[in-house]
């Protein structure tokens, strides 16, 4: 849930709190932060 939130922030932000997500204790966790990577750099464009 926590990545469909800072998905929605600005990409800095959301990139910056997805990588903090990245080095989380849970696996569910880690998996949802790898998402919201790929989606940030996605919506980035080339």
């Amino acid at each position: 849930m926590a990545a469909k939130v800072i998905a929605q922030q600005g990409p800095e932000d959301a990139l910056s709190a997805a990588l903090k997500m990245l080095e989380g204790p849970l696996p569910r966790v880690r998996a949802a932060a790898e998402r919201a990577e790929v989606r940030l750099y996605e919506r980035s464009g080339p």
